[in-house]
């Protein structure tokens, strides 16, 4: 079994809602922590606890042995649509030619990426961006001692949600906080396989310090499919307020489903005693602020 504190954890993503997850986790255990952000150096508080990230580019100038790198990095589907085609792919582009520059010149023990169920479709730039992470980082651990796990997420709930972000989830939260009913605008069903975020960590630290056999482990990050509904009600629960929807979901045939039937990250979870349904417990972990 590894000891942590024997290597260097590089998270590149720290100040998103995952990778502040890593940093509390991580920092709580008195590790070694060295965070990126994309665009910018930037200051951020977790508990009281103050944390200060570097601007990615400056990647290269870090100088460190027994690397584990934490690749949280990639720019959200949100942005094709603000950016646009070509400034979106020159974003992606200069992105990955950093990481790529830095692990071609620097040994990596292990590295965890998040990636997403997007890699299941086809025609996206986002999607084939995030496949080709995924292919890319394969290539590399094949011609080094490196293991890689990847974890491609539908949806989450956890600590630190983006509370600006455009789900089903941070809308509903955002209402209810509020002490206002929840709206339901969709017109079908839609369905998503929802993961905890705190779990994502507890897997990239059990799967990191036990011996393996396999150099590569690739799932799907999924707890719990739930209908928007279903989520909406549970968070109606925790809160006291309504839920609003004018539509019959047994006249309605349509639906939105970006979910997975792959039960390995729940065969993970029960294989520690961690309930993998999500609960009211959850729910009021992830509360926006």
């Amino acid at each position: 079994m590894k000891n942590l504190r024997d290597y260097n954890f590089v998270i590149l993503g720290s100040t998103g809602w995952i990778g502040k997850n890593f940093v509390e986790v991580l920092s709580s255990l008195n590790l070694n922590l060295f965070l990126f952000s994309h665009k910018e150096n930037k200051t951020f508080h977790i508990k009281n606890k103050k944390f200060q990230t570097s601007k990615i580019d400056n990647l290269q100038l870090l100088n460190i042995e027994n690397i584990v790198l934490i690749d949280l990095a990639f720019p959200t589907q949100e942005q094709i649509l603000k950016l646009g085609n070509k400034e979106y792919s020159r974003q992606l582009n200069s992105l990955q030619e950093i990481k790529e520059k830095y692990i071609n010149e620097n040994q990596i023990s292990h590295i965890f990426v998040s990636s997403s169920g997007a890699v299941y479709s086809e025609g996206n730039l986002y999607s084939e961006g995030k496949l080709n992470q995924e292919k890319f980082y394969t290539k590399y651990i094949n011609s080094n001692d490196t293991s890689l796990d990847v974890l491609r997420i539908f949806a989450c709930i956890g600590p630190h949600y983006n509370k600006t972000g455009e789900y089903a989830f941070s809308s509903f939260m955002a209402s209810a906080q509020n002490g206002n009913p929840i709206k339901i605008n969709s017109m079908s069903h839609v369905v998503r396989s929802y993961v905890y975020i705190p779990h994502i960590v507890t897997f990239f630290i059990e799967n990191f310090i036990n011996e393996r056999k396999e150099k590569k482990q690739t799932l799907d990050a999924v707890q719990q499919v739930l209908e928007i509904r279903e989520l909406a009600n549970l968070i109606s629960e925790v809160h006291g307020v309504k839920v609003i929807d004018n539509l019959d979901l047994n006249k309605v045939s349509s639906k939105d489903v970006y979910s997975s039937k792959d039960n390995k990250f729940i065969e993970f979870l029960k294989s520690k005693n961690i309930n993998h349904e999500i609960t009211k417990k959850e729910i009021i972990s992830s509360e926006i602020y």
